[in-house]
């Protein structure tokens, strides 16, 4: 049975999501209610922000109307007192915000608090976020998925496969056996591949590739999403090729990143020569080259600054002329953080790094003074102000 207690106080928040004024009685009990269910207050301000609530469970599965009810009979001088009225399963006349979030309060299961959610001793945040590290899901067609998440030391895997802390390595690939195998790196990480022919392939956080372990006698074919930098195995007789986004990059032996998290996709080459493809035409790119593609445009620009192009990979957060929005994206996904913006962000170009083994609060004390912006940490949000 559910607590009477978080019955009244989804009904109460129903009717404040539904814009009905509470008496003064009812916002006492409200704000005691509140006092007792302190997760409540960040339910009912994403509600009344967003109108958007998740539910990590099966309501359906729960007699709504029978808590209701007991709920009622229990407490038949609460409904008679005209002071404090609330009508009857009002929630199934509400908004569907005002359904969500009194299921929410019904059923609300205790949320376990998420390890790199820590205490904020120096900064003066109502919480510090860790850093990522590395971590990967390496899916195989036709088995169960491989957690590469935190494993020590070195694991040997099915087909060959060893994986360390940092790496999943391509050893004595069983020649026979060729499916598809699906690398996935999750927000708060990134991971370091070296492949069947020798390529070792740095993937930086919410990004995946496709291949298969054997690749073919005439090419060696990868899908890209996301953002990864390749170093290439020398094979004059097969080239190396990257798909992302209808674009095809294609080198013999070389070092370059494609970056494609956007519809707008960029491709920087720092040793040898590639060739890139897309529906508008080809390009052939040289060592400090990098070519954007927007919609149908193609622009080929020098690489001026070099630390800059692989800065993602070697650990750091690197502005070079970038906006304060350009810089947030890399920091959502690092420290999978909720950006909510409280004012208007200029369009500003900030010049400057930060190590990417910073804690958040640190890296939001350095973009303070970079910016003049107030940044915010209240659980895994990063309120901009």
């Amino acid at each position: 049975m559910i607590s009477e207690d978080k019955i009244l106080l989804a009904e109460l928040s129903a009717e404040i999501v539904k814009g009905i004024e509470l008496t003064a009685e009812q916002e006492a009990i409200f704000q005691k209610l509140l006092e007792k269910y302190p997760d409540s207050k960040a339910v009912i301000e994403s509600i009344l922000q967003d109108g958007r609530l998740e539910i990590p469970y099966e309501v359906g599965k729960i007699n709504v109307e029978s808590e209701l009810s007991r709920f009622h009979e229990n407490n038949p001088k609460l409904y008679n007192n005209p002071r404090f009225t609330i009508s009857k399963l009002s929630w199934l006349v509400g908004t569907a915000a005002a359904v969500l979030i009194v299921s929410f309060f019904l059923f609300q299961r205790p949320i376990s608090k998420k390890d790199y959610v820590v205490e904020d001793k120096v900064y003066g945040q109502h919480n510090d976020i860790l850093p990522g590290k590395p971590a990967a899901v390496l899916e195989i067609e036709g088995e169960e998925s491989i957690s590469l998440i935190d494993v020590n030391g070195n694991r040997t895997l099915k087909h060959g496969l060893v994986a360390n802390g940092s790496t999943l390595i391509y050893k004595n690939i069983n020649q026979h056996l060729n499916p598809l195998h699906t690398l996935k790196i999750p927000i708060r990480a990134t991971y370091e591949v070296i492949l069947s022919d020798g390529t070792k392939v740095w993937m930086n956080a919410d990004s995946k590739i496709k291949y298969y372990a054997n690749f073919s006698k005439n090419e060696r074919r990868i899908i890209l999403e996301g953002q990864a930098y390749f170093d290439v195995a020398k094979d004059r007789d097969r080239p190396f090729i990257v798909e992302s986004n209808g674009v095809s990059v294609q080198a013999v032996g070389t070092e370059f990143d494609v970056n494609s998290y956007s519809k707008n996709l960029s491709v920087k080459l720092i040793e040898g020569k590639v060739k890139v493809s897309a529906r508008k035409g080809e390009v052939s790119l040289n060592a400090r080259e990098e070519i954007q593609i927007t919609g149908t445009q193609m622009k080929v620009v020098p690489i001026l600054n070099l630390e800059e192009a692989l800065a993602w990979k070697n650990g750091y957060f690197y502005f070079d002329n970038k906006n304060l929005d350009q810089i947030l994206n890399e920091v959502e996904r690092w420290y999978g953080v909720n950006i909510k913006y409280n004012k208007n962000i200029n369009q500003t170009r900030y010049f400057g790094s930060i190590s990417k083994h910073s804690s958040l609060a640190e890296v939001c004390n350095v973009l303070k003074d970079l910016t003049n912006y107030n940044f915010r940490i209240e659980n895994d949000d990063l309120y901009i102000e």
